[in-house]
């Protein structure tokens, strides 16, 4: 798997508007990485049978 560098944190975090300290950036990577290593352990055949996410819509309070 490729590695998550802290360099690409600030691109993404820029392209969303936000800026981040270097230490940061450092955490989140770690973090991310962290996760994506646990993804990669579940095996394939036991996410044959799951059923897509549902694509998640803005929430519109009810009027009242």
């Amino acid at each position: 798997m490729p590695t998550i560098t802290p360099r690409q944190i600030h691109e993404l975090a820029d392209i969303a508007g936000l800026q981040l300290d270097d230490a940061r950036a450092e955490t989140i990577a770690a973090r991310l990485e962290s996760m994506l290593e646990a993804l990669d352990e579940i095996p394939a055949d036991a996410l044959a049978s799951v059923e897509p996410a549902i694509t998640f819509a803005p929430y519109e309070a009810a009027d009242e």
